[in-house]
C-alpha cells in the first residue's frame, strides 16, 4: 500500500478559516493605526503653519495678508502627491491680530469620520472626533483638546 502525502480538504479549510479570522482582526487594527498616524501628521503640519504665521507677524507686525498658499504652499494635506486627506482653512480676525486654522477631513478620504481639528493664535487646540465639520470643534472646550483624547 502506497502512503498518500499532502493535505486533506478539511485541513486546508481549517487553515483558511484561521487566516480569515486573523485578517479580520488585523486589517481594522491597521486602518485605525494609519488613521491615527495621519491625524498626528496633520497636527504637526498645523503647528508648522502656526510657526509660519508667527514668523509672518514678526516681520509684518500683523497677520493682515497672510494666506496659506503663500506661507505653506497649499490648502491641503498632504501638499503634493497621493490623495488629499485634509483641507485647511485659515481665518484671520477682522483686526488682524489673531488667527484660527482648521483642518477638515477631505470628502471620501480615509480620514472621513475621524473629526475636525483646529488651532488658534492663543495656542488652543481642538479635535472633535466623529464630526468632520470645523464649526463643531470648540477651542474653548478643554474636553476637546488634542491632548485629552
Amino acid at each position: 500500500m502506497k502512503k498518500m502525502t499532502g493535505f486533506t480538504l478539511m485541513e486546508l479549510m481549517t487553515g483558511l478559516a484561521i487566516v480569515a479570522i486573523l485578517l479580520s482582526i488585523a486589517i481594522p487594527s491597521y486602518q485605525e493605526y494609519t488613521t491615527r498616524n495621519n491625524r498626528g501628521a496633520v497636527q504637526s503640519e498645523m503647528l508648522q503653519i502656526a510657526s509660519f504665521l508667527e514668523r509672518y507677524k514678526a516681520q509684518q507686525l500683523t497677520y493682515q495678508g497672510a494666506t496659506l498658499p503663500a506661507l505653506y504652499g497649499s490648502l491641503t494635506y498632504p501638499k503634493a502627491g497621493g490623495s488629499v486627506l485634509y483641507n485647511f482653512t485659515l481665518t484671520i480676525s477682522a483686526n488682524a491680530t489673531s488667527w484660527e486654522l482648521a483642518a477638515v477631513p477631505a470628502s471620501g478620504s480615509q480620514q472621513t469620520g475621524d473629526g475636525a481639528l483646529k488651532l488658534d493664535s492663543q495656542g488652543r487646540r481642538c479635535w472633535n472626533k466623529g464630526s468632520d465639520i470645523a464649526a463643531s470643534c470648540n477651542l474653548a472646550n478643554p474636553q476637546q483638546a488634542w491632548s485629552v483624547r
